[in-house]
């Protein structure tokens, strides 16, 4: 009798057979759904919230968001050995990481752009306004379902594609999210310097200042706020996410 060939687990590595391992494949594919699912998620919250559609995508090009493919690759390292245990532990431990990751981003953000992309000042359990109890237990709700049913899925996917094609798509994707990248920090950092009243001649200066205008890339990045113009929301005033309102039409009989 010939000997039966056990199934590779779901969520052992796609290009070696090894259990308990990820691999860059696995991780590379991670990254780039978890940073298409970042905008669709933000699309669909604001069009549920505010009623509208609203550009949400991190970068300047593609419907992509690397901050939430950055959490999904942490989450899946994180709750990776952990993801059969008890669900109030890759609750808790997707709670914190995620929490935790949020407020970290917010920082750095603010010390190299000097924006903000949210701030929960307004919310009663506020972590400095980078983060809070409310999204933090979101988070934990949303780790959680990732690792115990949408990574297996995403391994099992994976398994039935062709490695080579698989590596040379995800290859071109990820050069092309890096490229992006750069360009897109590069434009923001641009931004800032024009801001500060800084001025530069250099050509590749002078072609982000032509090819990436503030009015465009204030269009694409819509939920950034300059730190020094911008103070934090005071709990009577309306949720940092909702989109700007136009001015007040003046009272009758009034001058301005």
């Amino acid at each position: 009798m010939a000997e039966q060939v056990n199934p590779r687990p779901v969520g052992q590595d796609v290009d070696t057979g090894a259990a308990n391992r990820i691999s860059w494949y696995i991780l590379a594919w991670v990254f780039v759904i978890g940073s298409v699912f970042g905008v669709v998620l933000e699309t669909i919250w604001y069009f549920i919230i505010y009623h509208g559609f609203y550009n949400r995508q991190g970068l300047l090009y593609g419907p992509f968001s690397p901050i939430y493919g950055v959490g999904a690759v942490l989450v899946t390292l994180c709750l990776y050995k952990v993801r059969d245990s008890n669900k109030l532990v890759t609750f808790f431990v997707s709670a914190v990481l995620g929490g935790a990751f949020e407020y970290f981003c917010s920082y750095m953000q603010e010390v190299v752009f000097g924006t903000y992309s949210w701030n929960y000042a307004h919310q009663k359990y506020s972590i400095g306004g980078r983060t809070s109890l409310w999204f933090a237990l979101g988070w934990g709700v949303l780790g959680t379902v990732y690792i115990r049913y949408a990574y297996p899925w995403i391994c099992r996917t994976l398994r039935r594609l062709p490695l080579r094609g698989g590596r040379l798509a995800i290859q071109i994707l990820i050069w092309m999210m890096a490229a992006d990248a750069v360009l897109s920090i590069m434009a923001v950092k641009r931004q800032s310097e024009r801001r500060d009243g800084i001025e530069r001649t250099d050509i590749f200066s002078v072609y982000l200042d032509e090819k990436y205008p503030d009015d465009l890339l204030e269009s694409i990045f819509t939920k950034v706020k300059v730190v020094e113009e911008e103070k934090p929301p005071k709990p009577e005033e309306i949720d940092q996410y909702m989109p700007p309102k136009h001015p007040p039409a003046p009272e009758p009989g009034k001058k301005h």
